[in-house]
């Protein structure tokens, strides 16, 4: 289930806005992906076309089974990355299946902060949920995801953003509507 949930006023970059928005693609959405894969399992099929650490974000979305929703996003380190996944993926087959071609679109959300913040808006919109977290890498290290939030936006920030968010769920809930 993804979560689309405003900006949290005019002061606000946390989270999807068209403002926010990258001027270049870097977020691609690959589709059609084997409902067994895993974020490690698309960082292989990425860094065995186009090499190692030219990805800095994954996230295969599960659903509340232990299957994937059929998609996965990938977040690269600059817009020649991205390109040449397309150009050497796009059509494809994924190495661990029968037939299934790999089908690759510009992702909504764009750039490595944007994903971040938008996994973390996600998370804490349904924090009775199971949460598949993503992959995160910062200068080719793998972080926890929540090591690298506070890394890129600052502890403080997380803190009162993530207060704000639950105060809008809080209201939307005690109105008997969800925000």
């Amino acid at each position: 289930r993804v979560a689309w949930v405003p900006a949290l006023g005019a002061e606000a970059s946390w989270g999807w806005h068209p403002a926010a928005m990258a001027a270049e693609i870097v977020t691609l959405m690959f589709c059609n992906l084997p409902r067994s894969y895993k974020n490690d399992d698309l960082l292989h099929e990425i860094g065995g076309a186009i090499g190692p650490g030219r990805v800095n974000f994954v996230l295969v979305p599960y659903k509340s089974t232990s299957r994937n929703c059929g998609y996965g996003f990938a977040n690269f380190v600059d817009i020649h990355a991205a390109e040449a996944a397309v150009e050497l993926m796009q059509g494809k087959k994924w190495l661990f299946t029968r037939g299934k071609q790999i089908r690759i679109n510009n992702a909504d959300t764009q750039g490595f902060e944007g994903n971040l913040a938008r996994s973390a808006r996600t998370i804490i919109e349904d924090l009775e949920a199971e949460h598949v977290y993503p992959s995160v890498f910062i200068q080719g290290q793998q972080l926890d995801f929540l090591d690298a939030f506070l890394h890129v936006l600052g502890a403080e920030d997380w803190v009162r953003r993530a207060f704000q968010i639950m105060q809008t769920w809080r209201r939307g809930h005690q109105r008997g509507a969800v925000p």
